[in-house]
């Protein structure tokens, strides 16, 4: 989060020291990202809220019982979180856009974002993660490599 948190230094007309705010047709105010915010299993959207200030959120909850512990158990929760990406990033394409996670938010995005099928199915402008309280494994989950 430390690269968002700069502030922009304000311009500078030329030969003056007078500083100006931005005018309202900067192209650069219609690049503020585009935030896709999955909560953890429950809750957990106080964290994300921080992120309001350099873009517009999107908040999206899963549905079914939370488990990430076999591909196929996966599958649904990863589709859910890619076609959240697409729909938020459609009025806006050229934005970017990040998916933001907390517990098993993050996780589903760590996994979709490792799962070639379902990464390939986010919008171009997925920069990528920005993940809170990411659990780095879960007690009950046993992975191998082959799944990818």
């Amino acid at each position: 989060m430390a690269a968002f948190s700069r502030k922009r230094p304000a311009a500078r007309h030329a030969g003056s020291g007078k500083q100006t705010k931005k005018s309202a047709n900067d192209p650069t105010a219609s690049k503020k990202a585009i935030f896709v915010c999955a909560t953890g299993a429950g809750g957990g959207r106080s964290r994300q809220m921080l992120l309001r200030q350099f873009g517009d959120l999107h908040q999206m909850s899963f549905r079914g019982t939370p488990n990430l512990t076999t591909a196929e158990r996966e599958a649904p929760f990863l589709q859910q979180m890619a076609e959240a990406a697409q729909a938020a990033a459609k009025k806006s394409p050229s934005r970017p856009l990040w998916l933001v996670g907390h517990s098993f938010g993050a996780r589903a995005a760590v996994h979709l974002m490792c799962r070639k099928d379902f990464r390939q199915q986010l919008p171009k402008s997925c920069k990528g993660i920005i993940a809170f309280g990411y659990p780095l494994i879960h007690p009950t989950q046993q992975r191998s490599r082959d799944a990818f």
